[in-house]
């Protein structure tokens, strides 16, 4: 992702002036910003709802679509099978072999299934961290990780200090915007 702030560096009394051209640019800025946080947002969502899919075979606590890749293929649906698969070997002779193989399969395929739910919700594959992999930067704790830090990193840049559950906003972000609550939403604009 690539740096979209560019620092006026204002000194009083000096160019550049703090004007409409100055502060519009800050707004397109933060909009930016804003727009790349919303898409990260819905990015650490979607990938939740595929880590569940592939878990649960759900989305949302909903059932997924016979269409979804994940309908007979998330770890739920194998540990199912494998247990018809393994109470089918125990009330059949003739097929014992046919349903210990399919259990197998079944337990395996499940395995496989939990290795890649896990890997997509935190990046890890057996609870140890798995650098190298498809799920090491393509997982909800990465997105979540990277959202937090540009949100931060914007807040520092104009001023703004976290403290606890506070938000202390100091000389230069006060210099540059006001705030104001109207009904449950805070309202930050340009002076």
């Amino acid at each position: 992702m690539n740096k979209i702030v560019s620092l006026i560096n204002f000194v009083n009394d000096t160019d550049p002036p703090l004007n409409d051209t100055n502060l519009n640019q800050m707004d397109r800025e933060l909009d930016e910003l804003d727009d790349r946080v919303i898409a990260m947002e819905t990015d650490v969502i979607t990938q939740a709802e595929n880590a569940e899919a592939w878990a649960e075979g759900t989305r949302g606590g909903d059932p997924v679509d016979p269409t979804d890749p994940t309908y007979n293929h998330n770890a739920k649906y194998h540990a199912e099978q494998a247990a018809n698969s393994a109470t089918a070997a125990g009330n059949s002779e003739t097929n014992a072999g046919a349903s210990a193989t399919a259990a197998s399969n079944s337990a395996s395929s499940a395995a496989a299934d939990a290795l890649k739910s896990e890997g997509y919700a935190n990046g890890n594959q057996n609870g140890v961290p798995a650098p190298g992999t498809e799920y090491e930067n393509n997982n909800s704790k990465h997105f979540r990780d990277e959202a937090q830090s540009i949100v931060a990193d914007l807040l520092a840049h104009y001023g703004v200090n976290v403290a606890g559950t506070e938000l202390v906003f100091g000389a230069t972000f006060s210099e540059h915007f006001s705030i104001s609550v109207v009904g449950t939403q805070l309202v930050i604009a340009n002076i």
